[in-house]
């Protein structure tokens, strides 16, 4: 085995120490960038709490509105259907009248034509 002479050791360690001596500054200014990140993850978080506070509190009055809305809609689209109705029974009763008004004229014209002709059974049994 190749054992490195004490020399060589102390050399060494002094090299590793060397390349140690800058470490706390690294670690400050990473510790400083670690709280920067830390600080903009606790406003995130703060700003996306009110955001969707904000957005649940709109979701809740356009849900109120739309139920005013459709209660409106109910109230009219069962108006127009009653109204339809009265419209439609009001047209039977007038179809309804016009036809016994014709069915009436159809057997006065009848009675008419017929006054002078006898019945047909008559004739065939002379």
């Amino acid at each position: 085995m190749n054992e490195k002479t004490l020399e060589e050791r102390v050399e060494t360690v002094e090299n590793d120490l060397e390349a140690l001596r800058g470490l706390p500054v690294e670690v400050k200014v990473l510790a400083t960038r670690v709280a920067g990140v830390e600080s903009q993850i606790v406003q995130l978080r703060t700003e996306m709490t009110d955001g969707f506070s904000a957005i649940r509190g709109a979701m809740g009055t356009m849900k109120v509105e739309l139920r005013a809305e459709m209660t409106t809609m109910k109230t009219e689209l069962r108006e127009d259907i009653a109204a339809l109705g009265r419209e439609t029974a009001a047209g039977f009763v007038q179809a309804g009248t016009e036809m016994r008004l014709l069915f009436e004229e159809h057997v006065g014209r009848r009675a008419v034509i017929s006054e002078g002709n006898p019945p047909p059974d008559a004739q065939s049994g002379t």
